[in-house]
C-alpha cells in the first residue's frame, strides 16, 4: 500500500507508536500507558524515572524523524492472552499487563471506555496482536503503515499530566501532545491556524486592548 492510500488516522496512531519507539531508544525504563490517535494527531502516557519538559520534545522529535528516515517496519505479532501478560511482565511493561489482564476479564469494551484508546485490542481473547517499531513492541490491533517512512509530519506540541486510567488514586503520567498530517503544507497550515487562535484568545486581547487586567495576587 503507498502512502497516498492510508488513511490520517492510521498514520497518527502509527506515528504515535514512533514517538514511544523514540523515547524507549532515549529512556530504555519507560513504562507506557495508552497513545491514541486524536482529532489533529495523537498523545501517549508515558512514566519515567526523571520527569520530562518540553526542553525534552526536540530531542524526541529529531529521534523520531531518524526513525522515519530508515524506514522501520511495523511487525505484527500474534500471541495467546496469557503468553502476552507474561511478556509485557518480562518487559516491565505494568500498565499494559493491566490492561491486558482488564482485556481478559471484562473485554475490549472495558479498555476503550476506561482509556479512550479502542486500539488496545481486538474483539476476541483467542488472539492478541503486538506491533513492534524498532524496540519497541505495542498491544495493538492496529492497523499501522507498512514502515516508519509513511508516517506523514508531525510536530510535539506540549506535555501534561494525566492519570492512568482516569483515576487520581493511581500514578500520575506524562502525556505528550502531538499534532500529525499527512503533508507538509497541512502541517504548516495547521500550526498557523493554532497561532491566529492563540492571537485572537480573549485573556491576550482582553490585556492589549485595556480591557482588563490581571493581578499578580
Amino acid at each position: 500500500m503507498s502512502q497516498d492510500n492510508f488513511p490520517v488516522e492510521t498514520r497518527r496512531h502509527s506515528a504515535a507508536h514512533l514517538m514511544a519507539a523514540a523515547i524507549k531508544d532515549l529512556w530504555p525504563n519507560a513504562k507506557f500507558g495508552v497513545g491514541p490517535a486524536t482529532a489533529t494527531g495523537f498523545y501517549y502516557d508515558i512514566q519515567l524515572e526523571e520527569p520530562l519538559t518540553v526542553e525534552d520534545l526536540p530531542k524526541i522529535e529529531k529521534r523520531m524523524k531518524e526513525l522515519r528516515k530508515k524506514k522501520k517496519k511495523f511487525y505484527c505479532e500474534a500471541h495467546g492472552i496469557d503468553e502476552a501478560i507474561e511478556y509485557m511482565a518480562k518487559e516491565g511493561q505494568d500498565f499494559k499487563v493491566e490492561l491486558l489482564k482488564l482485556l481478559r476479564d471484562k473485554g475490549s469494551t472495558a479498555i476503550a471506555k476506561e482509556t479512550g484508546d479502542e486500539s488496545v485490542a481486538g474483539e476476541g481473547l483467542d488472539e492478541i496482536t503486538f506491533y513492534r517499531t524498532g524496540d519497541f513492541v505495542d498491544l495493538c490491533r492496529g492497523p499501522h503503515v507498512d514502515h516508519s517512512g509513511q508516517v506523514g509530519e508531525f510536530k510535539l506540541r506540549s506535555i501534561a499530566g494525566a492519570y492512568w486510567r482516569g483515576d487520581e488514586t493511581r500514578p500520575m503520567l506524562q502525556r505528550i501532545y502531538a499534532t500529525a498530517w499527512e503533508s507538509k503544507e497541512q502541517l504548516k497550515e495547521h500550526r498557523r491556524l493554532l497561532d491566529e487562535a492563540k492571537k485572537r484568545d480573549h485573556r491576550v486581547l482582553g490585556r492589549q486592548l485595556g480591557l482588563f487586567s490581571i493581578q499578580e495576587d
